[in-house]
């Protein structure tokens, strides 16, 4: 079973997912990474992001700024290119059940070569990958269908930006997106680095209607939300009130990691958070 599926028993004791992205590092240095992980994994993780790097791509991560500053400090001793792959390795050694999602900037797939990659990330413990700007939904160079091949859930993502559901091109268009993905799919309430409080009811409908498309064709995966989301409070709105799984920090954790905020502060953040969505 792909590890990602295992979540449900999370959801079955009433516990929201709580996801974290973190960087590999390129120097071949594990243990400030693995003391990153055992810190995560203390105060609730369920499952972990990992930046993608190729630096054989000709530039390193076309990301989000601030996970770009912190690409920038596990690299600036050396990057090479089966980095991903080994730290996955060490990841694995020590949690043999954790999900792991690869957060994959199409390109540098394709530079790889994305079969291959799949089938390393296969071999080494990978369970998904988040392709940022790829609609998995069409699939036009068969990306999304590689993945699946090789046993790796594609997280297809629901922006709500603009989202208007009495529109049918729409509908049909995030209904194609909620089909395919079967494992995961991540939900967007809004962009990346907003710090605007969060309001469940909004996004309640949008949120039905997935899980209606999810129950007619038989697909159990999780509903993840991400992007804007700084507060346990936030948390609890989309989890108890928008009707979601869980949460995904990836900005919020990372600046207070690279402000130097000492780990008793943002343990309490997070279990203030994972508290918050336990139901």
């Amino acid at each position: 079973m792909n590890r990602i599926d295992a979540l449900a028993k999370a959801s079955r004791r009433g516990e929201g997912i709580l996801s974290v992205t973190l960087c590999p590092n390129g120097a071949r240095e594990y243990g400030n990474m693995l003391e990153r992980v055992d810190f995560l994994v203390n105060c609730g993780l369920n499952q972990l992001m990992l930046i993608y790097l190729d630096p054989d791509a000709g530039k390193i991560a076309g990301i989000a700024p601030t996970e770009m500053r912190l690409v920038k400090q596990e690299t600036a001793e050396g990057v090479y290119r089966e980095m991903f792959l080994d730290n996955v390795r060490e990841i694995r050694r020590r949690y043999s059940q954790l999900p792991i999602i690869g957060t994959v900037q199409v390109g540098e797939a394709i530079c790889y070569g994305a079969g291959r990659l799949f089938q390393h990330f296969h071999e080494v413990g990978v369970d998904g990958i988040d392709t940022p700007c790829y609609v998995a939904s069409e699939d036009p160079i068969g990306f999304r269908k590689q993945a699946e091949e090789a046993g790796i859930h594609f997280l297809g993502a629901v922006f709500t930006d603009n989202l208007d559901m009495k529109d049918p091109d729409q509908l049909k268009k995030l209904d194609n997106v909620v089909k395919v993905c079967k494992g995961e799919l991540l939900f967007v309430p809004t962009v990346q680095g907003s710090t605007k409080s969060l309001s469940g009811e909004k996004f309640r409908p949008i949120v039905q209607h997935i899980r209606e498309v999810q129950a007619k064709n038989d697909i159990h995966a999780k509903i993840i939300s991400i992007s804007g989301i700084n507060t346990p409070e936030d948390a609890y709105q989309l989890v108890h009130v928008a009707g979601t799984d869980g949460v995904h920090f990836s900005s919020a954790f990372i600046k207070r990691l690279l402000a130097g905020q000492p780990y008793e502060a943002i343990g309490k953040w997070l279990r203030e958070t994972k508290a918050a969505m336990q139901w």
